[in-house]
């Protein structure tokens, strides 16, 4: 398993790709695309050269790709103006050796969404995937950038005026549902839907999973050595996503303290911000609670 993180929008939500085999098979899967298809399919497109370097597993982090080194962050920056296929409809799937075959969300807050219709239109076979209970209308993605943005913003965005549907999902995830190496578990608080996907220590060790991220951040951590957990906005290093854009906190802390049950070694990548671990923040939710 091997995973890029980008940082895409204005608010540089974490978007993460996943690549790995289940089941003899390839996939690639995007959570979270906040923005841009094309910096995305340029990430699995450096995925790709990744997966063709070394069996997967063992390719060592710092082995060169084409376009980049493995063990740095992929930059916002690197898009070349060549590549606008996806604005004039002229991206040709097949030009990738791995399509996009999975795409999942968190939460479908306007910060996590920007790219799931391009990305679907794209690669129509992929599975676009979100919480049972999430809302993603798209009358509830703009009371959201209401009450996020406030009125005067709302309006010079002409928010109003943008289209921000989302396609139907193809699968709603419940509690307790598997998505190729993932655990579903809900956990709402940021929103009612809200789900995070886990995949416990002995899935990441089979798979030898890998992350390429900031040198900072993955320095000590390149080879992900105990469980994988991708939290959206319900768990950040030292704190947790808001709960006043129609969420609940009550219900955020029973989450948190939820996830505080998995294993201390599970590292946690979170919809914004820098990696963690379970261990880490199970001492700031300890402390928390002693107080």
């Amino acid at each position: 398993m091997r995973i890029i993180r980008l940082h895409l929008g204005h608010l540089r939500t974490n978007c993460y790709l996943v690549e790995g085999v289940f089941e003899g098979e390839r996939y690639m899967m995007v959570v979270d695309p906040a923005d841009s298809a094309e910096k995305i399919m340029d990430a699995a497109r450096l995925l790709d050269a990744w997966y063709g370097a070394e069996e997967p597993g063992i390719t060592p982090l710092g082995a060169e790709v084409p376009g980049t080194e493995l063990g740095t962050e992929h930059s916002d920056t690197t898009h070349d103006v060549e590549q606008s296929s996806v604005a004039s409809g002229t991206w040709q799937s097949d030009t990738a050796a791995c399509d996009i075959t999975h795409i999942v969300l968190t939460h479908a807050h306007f910060d996590h969404i920007g790219a799931v219709r391009d990305l679907k239109r794209i690669f129509p076979k992929s599975l676009f995937c979100a919480g049972i209970d999430e809302d993603t209308s798209e009358r509830q993605i703009k009371r959201t950038m209401l009450a996020a943005l406030g009125d005067y913003y709302y309006k010079k965005l002409n928010v109003d005026r943008r289209d921000m549907s989302l396609p139907e999902p193809d699968a709603l995830l419940s509690d307790g549902d598997k998505i190729l190496d993932f655990k579903v578990i809900s956990t709402p608080g940021h929103t009612n839907g809200s789900i995070c996907l886990y995949c416990g220590s002995e899935g990441a060790k089979s798979e030898g999973a890998l992350f390429a991220g900031s040198p900072a951040e993955v320095r000590n951590a390149k080879r992900l050595l105990g469980g994988l957990l991708l939290s959206g906005d319900t768990l950040f290093k030292d704190g947790h996503g808001r709960t006043d854009l129609f969420g609940n906190e009550y219900d955020m802390a029973a989450s948190i303290h939820r996830l505080m049950r998995l294993s201390g070694d599970t590292t946690v990548l979170p919809g914004h911000g820098p990696l963690t671990t379970i261990g880490a923040e199970a001492r700031l939710w300890t402390k928390a609670d002693d107080t």
